[in-house]
């Protein structure tokens, strides 16, 4: 029998409990206070997290102001009848309907979507590519707002252990359907590398090394009508490891192409 070679010892690690489904949530929180609490933040970084950071928003404002601009929102004109219009509605007015007149109201299409970032990354990881990636993602959803879509945004990190066969799950809500984006808010706990390390520093270290897997049965990353999931920084393929360094240039074209999201463009 052929010897594993340590990579394919780690993927058959790392694939078992996904496979087996043994998936432990560790905390799935609705308020950044829970999580704040969960991750054992330090004082300073938890501030940010509550209220913002206002240095990390100015890298993303600069950031953004490189991007394509944003579309002007999708919008679509419905028609109505009144008793003054653009024109009048013959079968209406033969039966002496008052309101024969046909109007319309511009109306935007409103559809619900949940966006999934998946926030994991190694310890090495540098503040500059975390930055990029997920304002990159941020901006993502800015522009799924303005075409009509309302997003609710969640933040997942996961971690596959090499001490037990399980899949370590943490998350925090960021938006709510009818909530605004708050970028001062998202700007901490998605751009701010010190934020984020907190929770795997303080929190998933007693689980041992492990790897911080794109997808498991739940929260796969094939893209759906009502939800999209934007990769880890760095992600997982089996053997392959793709190198977040590599995608410090990436701009946002590139992104959607990734994530089959070009029609946003």
């Amino acid at each position: 029998m052929k010897r594993q070679t340590p990579k394919e010892r780690r993927a058959a690690m790392f694939l078992q409990p996904l496979r087996e489904k043994k998936i432990i949530e560790r905390g799935l929180f609705r308020n950044v206070e829970a999580f704040i609490e969960f991750a054992k933040m330090a004082p300073h970084l938890a501030d940010l997290a509550r209220y913002g950071d206002p240095v990390t928003l100015d890298r993303y404002l600069a950031l953004r102001a490189s991007l394509p601009d944003l579309r002007p929102p999708a919008q679509y004109d419905s028609p109505g009848y009144d008793v003054a219009g653009s024109f009048v509605d013959v079968g209406r007015y033969v039966t002496g309907e008052p309101e024969c007149m046909v109007h319309f109201n511009a109306e935007r299409p409103v559809r619900l979507i949940d966006v999934i970032i998946m926030d994991g990354r190694p310890h090495n990881t540098t503040d500059y590519a975390v930055m990029r990636w997920f304002g990159l993602s941020v901006d993502l959803i800015d522009r799924l707002e303005l075409a009509g879509y309302r997003c609710r945004v969640s933040m997942l990190s996961t971690l596959v252990s090499d001490r037990r066969p399980e899949v370590n799950i943490c998350g925090l809500r960021l938006k709510e359907h009818d909530q605004p984006l708050d970028l001062g808010q998202m700007a901490a706990l998605l751009m701010n590398n010190k934020v984020m390390s907190e929770l795997y520093k303080n929190r998933f270290d007693q689980f041992g090394s492990g790897w911080c897997p794109d997808w498991f049965p739940e929260f796969g990353l094939d893209q759906h009508p009502d939800r999209i999931t934007i990769p880890t920084l760095y992600y997982q393929n089996l053997y392959k490891r793709t190198n977040a360094q590599a995608w410090q240039g990436a701009d946002l074209p590139w992104m959607m192409d990734l994530l089959g999201l070009n029609f946003l463009l």
